[in-house]
């Protein structure tokens, strides 16, 4: 934008309409993300960035639970209403300055302003009878228009290299301060009439019921979170690497709701924590390293029990994790083998007609990853991972939940893709490609009573890139879900569950200038 380039831009627009294999479906989507980047020196940059998001889902329907498994129904039947509705209207501000006061020091200033509105409207049905017959439920957010979710965020970050003899330290010193205001007018019940329906025999409805003044309560949170950190990042001889650090957050939350001008007392709520971390790798080769890390983790309440502001308890979560990493080929192949072991507190889980948090669930297993070329033009990368242990560890033993497998938390997934590039003159250019991607069996919800079956699809892509002139051109076509094979690909704790995505095919063509 200068003579100098001290200043450019980039504009970033995006605009997607289409419709779904599901009856009534669809969605738009519109993004617009213009930023400008000033170099106001050699040491000194500043980005100011905004984006601005438009996105509706309509339509979108529910499969319920028949028994302990997903109701048989037809992919394409949708047993929600043409008129269900998910709009998010999403502003960012932000700026970013960073300044170089050396080669060993800089500093970083981060600012961020957002403004969410989630709009809901929709009806979807409960679990179903042996004959097939469901309930409705109705639920509305946003019910006047003015609802907004506005958070004001900023965060200053001191980095500094300093050798001390033969060692050498990556120093980080932070804090962030987060204040976050909710406001949201909730409608939530079962439809006086036209409240049953029939999972062989659907029946719908011309539009939404009326919202009675009753029916609707107005929620409001304010959440001032503030928080510390430090980090050293130190390199030791013999090619030992070692990471220590922690993080201090002090969170409170003040939470009120209202009904037909009723104001409940509002509820306050503090919590803090010192959250610790720490890592070693150890490279004795160039292609060889060893590693280990424990982490610790806090989330502030974001959830509430039903029908009520109390909050729920912050989540914590502990991880620990050892693995290998090797780079083979001149780092054309690298693959890594980690064993993890991770625990969670105050996990929140929405039960039929409430929200809780359950105690404790851990999870512990293998994970391996391989990606790079084995061959001139072949080239790999898969995943997989072994989670045999995925459990409730604390709980109320009344619930029936102790010991029960975790929600959505298979033995066994993974994916495993091929890739060449024909290397002779004549094809050069031509990328073709198989992958497979497959998960295990899945629990719905935490009491081990429904399960989603496991899956496997296929999928192909090809594409070839030429060039006229400067400008470079690929051409491209995805084929997912090859063998068109029905399948389960999300699963909620409270029992409603959705279709993957049928064979699908995508041709893009795309130039570089």
């Amino acid at each position: 934008m200068t003579a100098n380039n001290s200043v450019s831009y980039r504009l970033n627009i995006g605009y997607q309409t289409n419709q779904t294999f599901q009856q009534f479906g669809g969605n738009e989507r519109l993004i617009v993300s213009p930023q400008v980047r000033w170099r106001i020196t050699d040491h000194t940059t500043s980005t100011l960035k905004y984006e601005y998001s438009d996105i509706s889902l309509t339509g979108k329907g529910n499969i319920p639970l028949l028994g302990n498994r997903p109701a048989p129904i037809a992919r394409e039947l949708n047993l929600g209403e043409r008129w269900n509705l998910q709009n998010d209207k999403y502003h960012l501000v932000s700026l970013i300055t960073e300044h170089a006061f050396n080669d060993a020091w800089s500093i970083r200033h981060r600012f961020n302003f957002s403004n969410h509105q989630l709009t809901l409207t929709g009806q979807n049905v409960g679990n179903a009878a042996a004959n097939g017959d469901v309930s409705r439920f109705f639920f509305a957010q946003n019910t006047d228009g003015r609802d907004y979710t506005r958070n004001v965020f900023n965060a200053l970050e001191l980095t500094g290299h300093v050798t001390t003899g033969p060692i050498k330290h990556r120093l980080l010193f932070g804090g962030d301060y987060l204040h976050s205001d909710i406001r949201a007018t909730m409608a939530g019940f079962t439809p006086a009439t036209d409240d049953v329906s029939n999972i062989f025999n659907p029946v719908h409805t011309a539009g939404p019921p009326v919202i009675a003044p009753g029916d609707v309560t107005k929620y409001t949170r304010s959440l001032p979170w503030f928080g510390l950190y430090a980090q050293d990042q130190i390199e030791l001889p013999y090619h030992i690497h070692i990471l220590a650090g922690f993080r201090y957050d002090n969170a409170k939350t003040s939470t009120s709701n209202e009904n037909l001008g009723v104001r409940t007392p509002t509820i306050k709520d503090t919590n803090e924590r010192i959250s610790p971390r720490a890592g070693v790798v150890w490279r004795p080769v160039p292609e060889f390293s060893l590693y280990g890390s424990y982490t610790e983790n806090f989330g502030a309440s974001n959830t509430f029990t039903a029908g009520s502001v109390v909050p729920l308890p912050p989540q914590t979560a502990q991880q620990w994790e050892v693995g290998a990493k090797t780079e083979l080929f001149g780092g054309r192949f690298i693959g890594s083998l980690a064993y993890f072991d991770l625990t969670k507190q105050n996990l929140p889980v929405f039960f039929p007609g409430e929200t809780r948090a359950v105690g404790e669930g851990e999870s512990r297993g293998v994970e391996l990853d391989v990606s790079g070329e084995i061959l001139p033009g072949w080239s790999v990368i898969g995943a997989y991972a072994y989670t045999p242990f995925a459990k409730t560890t604390k709980d109320d033993p009344a619930l029936g939940t102790m010991g029960k497998r975790l929600n959505n938390a298979p033995v066994n997934s993974g994916s495993l893709w091929t890739v060449y590039q024909f290397q002779e003159e004549t094809l050069q250019g031509l990328r073709v490609g198989v992958g497979v991607q497959g998960v295990g069996e899945r629990q719905i919800g935490f009491g081990e009573t429904a399960q989603a079956p496991g899956y496997v699809i296929t999928n192909l892509m090809a594409s070839y890139h030429w060039r006229v002139g400067t400008a470079r051109y690929t051409a491209q076509l995805n084929v997912d879900n090859l063998l068109d094979k029905s399948y389960i690909g999300q699963v909620f704790s409270y029992g409603p569950t959705y279709y993957g995505m049928p064979r699908f095919f995508m041709g893009s063509i795309r130039m570089e200038f």
